[in-house]
């Protein structure tokens, strides 16, 4: 099994708000940029980046994990404790299993791989540059038809049956009934961040603030906020969500609006899930 390099874990106390959730600045084993960040229902938490920089926290200490890569990785998901995968540039997509990751290097594709999203073992999905998606049976990865041709950059399922992607010049696309379709977009802006709330309700975010909501059948751009770009957006339920970007920026959603929140880094946050984000030059802080 592949050793965890242990360090000494070190909190920078920085408030959010009185009152409210409080974000800190974890001490980092890396200097790569982050990408993207999985946290598992124990607790634990991946976190994917440049240079083939695999990051691991076991609920006490964050440590980095030796992956045997060395592309930069844009996507991180993980099926289950045991089991996980990474996708990024060059068409580089690996498992992790029983303590080792492994490139799967039958799979063709060469160009950029952005995002990756698994929901049992046997069951994923990857999106890329050129609007290629793959899917993933439990055996192998095979090109799944796409409408589109414009890069993707994100993706986020609900469930099996209900899920988005989206990328370059504000294109959207909604996985339902076994296809992927084109859904007009309210904008050309690329989108980075997506997140699908339920069947019936989706966030994205992007480039110079941008912000939408679908809700029941339509879309809503939002009021910008910022002229910031929008990296990356995490809803904990409808009510409740938070939106990460550059120079650190911290978006709190809070009654039916996104509040600007006080954050304890000035680096480029690219990935947030579940209380987690991830950044420029090894930058990573969670919600205490």
């Amino acid at each position: 099994m592949k050793k965890i390099l242990p360090f000494v874990l070190v909190l920078l106390l920085v408030s959010c708000g009185g009152g409210e959730e409080k974000w800190v600045l974890m001490s980092s084993p890396v200097d790569a940029d982050l990408y993207d960040v999985w946290v598992l229902e124990n607790g634990n938490v991946w976190i994917a980046g440049a240079e083939g920089k695999v990051l691991f926290y076991d609920g006490e200490i964050l440590g980095a994990l030796e992956s045997g890569l060395s592309a930069t990785l844009r996507g991180v998901s993980f099926a289950s404790e045991n089991t996980g995968w990474v996708c990024g540039n060059f068409g580089v997509i690996a498992r992790y299993s029983d303590g080792t990751w492994v490139q799967d290097t039958s799979f063709g594709f060469t160009r950029t791989l952005h995002d990756i999203y698994f929901f049992d073992d046997n069951t994923g999905w990857a999106v890329g540059s050129g609007g290629n998606i793959y899917y993933y049976n439990g055996t192998f990865w095979k090109e799944f038809p796409s409408p589109v041709n414009n890069t993707l950059k994100c993706l986020h399922f609900c469930d099996k049956n209900h899920g988005w992607a989206a990328g370059d010049e504000g294109v959207i696309i909604k996985y339902s009934d076994g296809t992927w379709v084109e859904i007009a977009s309210p904008a050309d802006r690329t989108i980075n961040g997506v997140w699908a709330v339920s069947p019936d309700e989706a966030w994205f975010v992007g480039v110079d603030g941008l912000i939408i909501h679908w809700k029941d059948g339509s879309f809503e751009v939002l009021p910008s906020q910022t002229t910031l770009d929008l990296y990356g957006v995490w809803m904990k339920n409808p009510n409740d969500g938070w939106i990460c970007g550059e120079n650190g920026a911290l978006y709190h959603y809070e009654e039916g609006e996104w509040v600007a929140k006080a954050s304890p880094t000035a680096k480029n946050l690219y990935g947030i899930n579940k209380g987690w984000a991830c950044g420029e030059e090894g930058t990573v802080i969670r919600i205490e």
